[in-house]
């Protein structure tokens, strides 16, 4: 069966890292991400499911240009829209409690979510990942050879990943992950230069 992965996020927020971590953990995982999101009821926009649209087809440009360079050999994961009205706390409990993912991941500066309505999220989740607070601003550009965006890419990934704090994440998460060559060599990477500090 396929795995699944929900990434909720607010349109009006930026949300490009978010979306592409949970692409990148998408293609490692062989998953299809799910990006669910809000438009509130008292919206005075008069279309403002073109916004959602809009704003998902920045952020996967975003993705594309910059996350993508060194993989041209390999697919990028079919994504699925969840888009909903109401209250962004509400409808994602309401939806994570009738809908189960394998990963749900959460970045809480690109949803409404706050941390005490995170514990409801985790509550009714299988397993969940929030990402760290972003301090510095994104990378907007990768430049050099291929093999060299690739090993920036993966090492992003991972580091990413370390810092993050991660609930009920099933025990065939790292498994998975596991199978992963990239993964072998970061922590192969990292594990040598633990042993060998400056």
């Amino acid at each position: 069966m396929n795995k699944k992965i929900l990434f909720p996020f607010s349109f009006e927020k930026n949300f490009h890292r978010g979306y592409s971590w949970t692409m990148e953990l998408a293609s490692r995982l062989n998953a299809t991400p799910f990006f669910f999101t809000v438009i509130p009821s008292h919206q005075p926009d008069q279309n403002p499911v073109s916004n959602v649209y809009h704003s998902l087809l920045e952020a996967r440009g975003n993705y594309l240009q910059y996350f993508r360079l060194a993989k041209t050999g390999k697919s990028i994961p079919k994504t699925e829209r969840l888009i909903e009205k109401g209250d962004f706390t509400w409808s994602l409990i309401r939806f994570v409690k009738k809908t189960k993912f394998d990963i749900i991941v959460v970045d809480l500066q690109a949803s409404e979510l706050s941390p005490t309505t995170l514990q409801d999220v985790v509550e009714n989740a299988n397993g969940v990942i929030v990402l760290p607070d972003q301090k510095e601003a994104p990378v907007n550009s990768l430049a050099g050879p291929s093999k060299a965006i690739e090993k920036r890419i993966r090492q992003d990934f991972y580091d990413i990943l370390a810092q993050s704090n991660l609930y009920k994440v099933p025990s065939n998460f790292f498994h998975t992950l596991g199978r992963d060559k990239s993964l072998f060599n970061f922590l192969h990477g990292l594990f040598r230069k633990s042993q060998n500090p400056l």
